[in-house]
């Protein structure tokens, strides 16, 4: 089976998932959203084949932007999900290497919102999120380093204004090992050289803030 097939696979197991998930009785209501926010993203690297060994990584600002459609199901819950370019990745301080991925996301979120006021309403929601890398700098998808596909956990929270603006903020955690057999790590004692380690486990984590519209 060629790589292309199977990544057209997933693509219509989400929208399978996405059509299943929004199937709606006429009772029901959908609303649609745009984004757009940062991204503060790095990732967590443990290197099986190494027992001690100095963490350099901090984390790497990028963008978040995309559209989300939203369908009540009660009165105060609601299933939201979307189709999210977003960046993660890392800045590694010992080399001044900033690794970016970029990523098609697709969250599934169930959610909970309270009214503060008649202009004003807290919401919350969480769920998992399914991710495809569809370009990277350094090559990383294409030299072995990184596999295309993510899948983890998601969370948001934040305020809604006139019914139509709102400000959140959240949070992804990557439950798929995406780092391939070997992973490239800064060699402290060459720097600007790297060292190939083999075992790697590799997630992604990333923090969020966006701002919606809501149609």
């Amino acid at each position: 089976m060629s790589l292309k097939l199977f990544g057209h696979k997933k693509a219509c197991f989400l929208l399978l998932v996405l059509s299943v998930f929004f199937s709606a009785h006429a009772s029901d209501t959908l609303s649609f959203q745009i984004q757009a926010g940062a991204n503060f993203a790095r990732q967590n690297c443990k290197l099986v084949d190494v027992k001690n060994i100095d963490n350099t990584v901090s984390s790497i600002t990028g963008a978040n932007f995309g559209v989300r459609i939203e369908r009540s199901i009660k009165k105060d819950f609601y299933l939201n999900a979307g189709v999210i370019f977003d960046m993660k990745g890392y800045s590694d301080d010992t080399t001044g290497l900033d690794l970016r991925l970029y990523y098609l996301t697709v969250p599934l979120h169930f959610g909970y919102r309270y009214t503060l006021s008649d202009q004003a309403r807290f919401f919350t929601d969480f769920g998992p999120y399914f991710s495809y890398g569809i370009n990277a700098n350094h090559n990383a998808f294409e030299d072995d380093i990184y596999k295309k596909f993510d899948f983890g956990l998601g969370f948001r929270f934040g305020l809604e204004f006139y019914n139509h603006w709102s400000v959140a903020l959240g949070g992804d955690f990557g439950m798929l090992n995406i780092g391939k057999q070997e992973v490239l790590y800064p060699d402290k004692s060459k720097k600007g050289e790297y060292e190939f380690y083999n075992n790697s486990r590799i997630h992604n984590f990333c923090l969020s803030t966006a701002l919606l519209y809501r149609f």
